[in-house]
């Protein structure tokens, strides 16, 4: 299974801390201000998805803020991808779950209930 951290991780490696914390904080912003604006002016689900997909970025961006450098992203993807750039591919498949409503944060709960319940039972 994708783990969400890892997702935001392997972004920075890639293009930097600077450019993904600001796509996910116009993704946390842009989205749900113009699903906001969407609901305001027809009230169609458009709005409420838009909404939504804002949403998936929250956690996303979250866990870029505690990554913040390039080094510790790359660290924290380096034991999977030796080469970060071919072996990163199925990844970016991975990344159109942003696009399904609320399906990043709610892996991204489970994963860390998860991690929390494997640590608390070593």
């Amino acid at each position: 299974m994708i783990r969400i951290r890892k997702l935001a991780a392997l972004d920075i490696a890639l293009h930097g801390p600077t450019f993904i914390i600001s796509e996910f904080a116009l993704g946390v912003i842009g989205l749900f201000g113009l699903g906001v604006l969407s609901l305001m002016r027809s009230g169609t689900l458009m709005g409420w998805y838009l909404i939504l997909i804002g949403v998936n970025y929250i956690p996303l961006l979250i866990y870029a803020l505690l990554i913040r450098t390039k080094s510790n992203a790359s660290k924290e993807v380096t034991y999977e991808f030796e080469d970060i750039r071919v072996r990163s591919r199925p990844y970016a498949i991975w990344q159109l779950l942003i696009l399904v409503p609320l399906c990043i944060v709610l892996l991204s709960i489970y994963q860390e209930l998860r991690k929390r319940s494997d640590k608390s039972v070593v």
